[in-house]
């Protein structure tokens, strides 16, 4: 399966709109959803959103895909530190991606409008 994911905020910056289509191996439909948070909300936590609702679904051998470069890569690195609630949000993320069996998050560079 993979799953694309976009955050963006609204017009008036007072939310984070969240989104993730998910296809299978044929490129066919097989679920979206939507999430709508407060402006502070990061994209690390919408990582940690994508993934808790994989795991939800039991969902397994799953690519992400995210057009958001330095979460990508921060989340793949094998070396972080835990000295910020950043990296402690990246942790959540890596143990997350740890319990949904084969399953990786890569950067997809979207072109923009």
């Amino acid at each position: 399966m993979k799953v694309n994911v976009n955050a963006s905020t609204g017009s008036s910056m007072s939310f984070v709109g969240l989104g993730a289509v998910v296809s299978d191996s044929y490129r066919e439909f097989v679920a979206a959803k939507v999430w709508r948070y407060p402006s502070f909300f990061s994209a690390k936590n919408c990582i940690i959103e994508i993934l808790s609702w994989i795991k939800s679904k039991g969902w397994q051998r799953v690519l992400i895909e995210s057009d958001a470069l330095s979460v990508v890569q921060i989340i793949n690195s094998s070396e972080f530190t835990l000295r910020s609630s950043f990296e402690l949000i990246v942790s959540n993320c890596k143990f997350l991606l740890s319990e949904i069996v084969d399953t990786k998050c890569c950067f997809n560079c979207r072109s923009r409008m």
